[in-house]
């Protein structure tokens, strides 16, 4: 069985955003970096993914089966978080019609810092519900 490489996987995410930000008035502009999520169920990682777009300061657009997508209050930049399931990976876009990486890398920036901000609200989370269940499993 082949499996993509994450940057492969990236290429392929740009390819997806690219058009839904672009306009007929000039090219798209795409900006994208990535964080490995380690043991990270895949539930998880969209999870965060949909408070991270909404933390660095986007609205929420819509979820696909690996990817959340966001937008700037402008509705003219598209940002989203791909968590892939075949890879431990996080992969942050940023799209814009305005042909400029200044645009878009600073998006892009928002979005890592959020997930690196949020990461430890994250595992908290988790570990909760875990001793959660671990204390109802024990009360039976």
């Amino acid at each position: 069985m082949y499996k993509t490489s994450a940057l492969t996987a990236a290429v392929l995410a740009a390819a997806l955003l690219a058009p839904a930000a672009a306009h007929a008035q000039g090219a798209a502009i795409m900006s994208l970096n990535s964080i490995g999520t380690g043991d990270l169920p895949h539930a998880d990682c969209m999870r965060k993914a949909k408070n991270v777009i909404r933390d660095a300061g986007f609205e929420y657009f819509d979820t696909t089966s690996e990817a959340v997508w966001g937008r700037t209050d402008s509705h003219r930049d598209m940002v989203s978080i791909y968590c892939l399931k075949s890879h431990d990976v996080a992969i942050f876009a940023a799209a814009s019609p305005t042909g400029r990486g200044s645009v878009t890398g600073p998006l892009v920036d928002r979005l890592v810092k959020s997930w690196q901000d949020l990461g430890d609200d994250t595992d908290r989370d988790r570990n909760r519900n875990r001793d959660r269940e671990r204390d109802r499993d024990r009360d039976r």
